[in-house]
């Protein structure tokens, strides 16, 4: 404590400048909790939205798969038969037009082949973006109404469930 002295008064003033190292200590527990807690709240929303909008590129991609076969059919007189089925790379997909997913972060393709006895056609998707992968997630799309790729075909990719021919047709 300092004394100030004054023609009137004699003022004693608090010498005590800033904050004890324990009250800093507990304002950052207070504060690495809160954010402990914030963080297990956001992540799993983080993932799952993460999960939905790889839901919605395969989704784009069988649209892409479907206007390809359709060309394919129009231009080339392709022909998918009970027996025969077409497949599909992301790679065709973008080099023809119909796609524009970055081929240096997806890989997979799209078999489109036909329900037996029926003019259905049933698109398996394998793709995977390094992250999460799909691997034979079929759609079953009769007069383009059922085309949906839901979150629960989704898996965290691991490259020893989604092999290289995954990726190429043979």
């Amino acid at each position: 404590m300092k004394t100030v002295k004054s023609n009137l008064y004699d003022i004693e003033i608090n010498d005590k400048n800033g904050f004890t190292l324990i009250e800093l200590l507990a304002v950052i527990v207070v504060l690495a909790i809160v954010m402990l807690i914030a963080t297990n709240a956001v992540l799993p929303q983080m993932d799952e939205a993460r999960k939905q909008a790889f839901a919605i590129e395969a989704n784009g991609l069988v649209k892409s798969a479907q206007q390809y076969v359709v060309m394919q059919t129009l231009t080339s007189n392709l022909v998918i038969t009970d027996t025969k089925s077409v497949c599909v790379t992301v790679e065709q997909l973008v080099k023809a037009g119909q796609s524009e997913l970055d081929v240096t972060s997806y890989k997979g393709k799209v078999i489109v082949s036909r329900v037996p006895n029926s003019t259905v056609l049933l698109y398996k998707v394998y793709l995977n973006n390094g992250g999460f992968m799909i691997a034979g997630g079929g759609v079953n799309a009769e007069n383009n109404a059922n085309i949906s790729i839901t979150k629960e075909h989704i898996k965290a990719y691991t490259a020893a469930d989604f092999p290289s021919s995954y990726t190429t047709c043979s």
